[in-house]
């Protein structure tokens, strides 16, 4: 010591990350000039967008590879990384565990401070999220991907022999530590389901109004939907083993996204082509179009699929136990 690391890609990195630069350089200006023509504004808002992730891609690529600004320094007293976006430092007393796992086949090197025990291990939907992700508990962490030169079990050796030297004293921390990692709310399943249909119920909203505006049918929106009701579902309710009623319940509650959606984009739509219509004519024409849907499944067979997707997301990935999510991630905990 002093571990002093600055940020390298490999070769199959470097070539990714100016293929992206270009990818959405080139698209960005496709669109602009073939799109803008038929729809101005998607036209306009698209291109930018991409434009702005090959400026982001091109920004990180100058940071990591040439600027050098992604550093890991840890010395006898403390561990800091170092990026563009954001400094963290922290002294060895103040870590309570440090793991490296693999995220995607992407070497992820994570921190848990003491202080952020409680805040990150309790039952949340974000921390939910997390959990279904496999990510572990986190104050910060770090892609080992962007240091090439990185002796990984150099790095390893290290970090375990720092914090050997380092024990927690304080009977309050060690109380605090035992009592609330890993906190499990205390199941309110009616409070569950309750809080999953709003969140259905506004997501597909979102997703119909999606749908109406932009003329297209994003599929993430209802797959990133159904990750979020599960989040929110199991911030009140955890199973204690699989019941085949709750795993239904969920991939139900997740699949609601797709008939809302249709409601409510078929309902801007008669809105805003007959204004002046009265409510109840525009709820029966509705009726009308929700059966001849319903009636004609190959006609709309991409809307059963997204409905079917849904279900076995909230059915097969409704709940994934800490445990679980451990062993998905190969956590290495130090």
């Amino acid at each position: 010591l002093p571990l002093y690391q600055k940020s390298s890609l490999k070769k199959s990195l470097k070539f990714l990350y100016l293929f992206f630069v270009l990818f959405f350089l080139i698209l960005s200006i496709l669109i602009f000039i073939f799109i803008t023509k038929e729809n101005p504004i998607m036209g306009i808002v698209f291109s930018l967008i991409l434009l702005v992730l090959s400026i982001f891609f091109m920004y990180l690529f100058i940071n990591i590879e040439i600027l050098k600004k992604f550093q890991i320094e840890i010395t006898y007293e403390y561990i800091k990384i170092t990026t563009p976006f954001i400094k963290k430092f922290a002294f060895w007393k103040d870590i309570y565990n440090i793991q490296i796992y693999n995220y995607q086949n992407n070497p992820m090197l994570s921190f848990l401070l003491i202080k952020d025990l409680n805040k990150k291990t309790k039952s949340s939907i974000c921390n939910n999220l997390n959990s279904l992700l496999g990510i572990p508990p986190t104050s910060f962490q770090i892609s080992l991907n962007l240091f090439k030169d990185i002796d990984m079990e150099k790095l390893y050796n290290t970090i375990i022999m720092q914090l050997d030297k380092v024990s927690v004293n304080d009977t309050d921390v060690i109380t605090e530590i035992s009592n609330n990692i890993y906190n499990k709310p205390n199941n309110n399943l009616i409070k569950s389901i309750i809080l999953s249909f709003i969140f259905t119920f506004i997501i597909g909203i979102i997703y119909g109004f999606s749908i109406y505006k932009l003329e297209s049918n994003y599929l993430i929106i209802p797959i990133l939907g159904s990750l979020l009701i599960i989040s929110v579902f199991n911030k009140y309710y955890l199973e204690k083993s699989f019941k085949l009623s709750t795993r239904c319940l969920v991939g139900f509650i997740c699949s609601l996204q797709v008939p809302i959606s249709i409601i409510s984009m078929l309902f801007i739509d008669l809105k805003s082509l007959l204004p002046h219509t009265k409510l109840l004519m525009i709820l029966k024409m509705l009726k009308s179009d929700v059966k001849y849907i319903i009636y004609n499944p190959i006609d709309h067979f991409l809307l059963f699929l997204i409905f079917i997707v849904c279900f076995g997301i909230g059915f097969l990935y409704g709940r994934v136990s800490k445990k679980n999510s451990e062993e998905n991630s190969e956590y290495l905990d130090i």
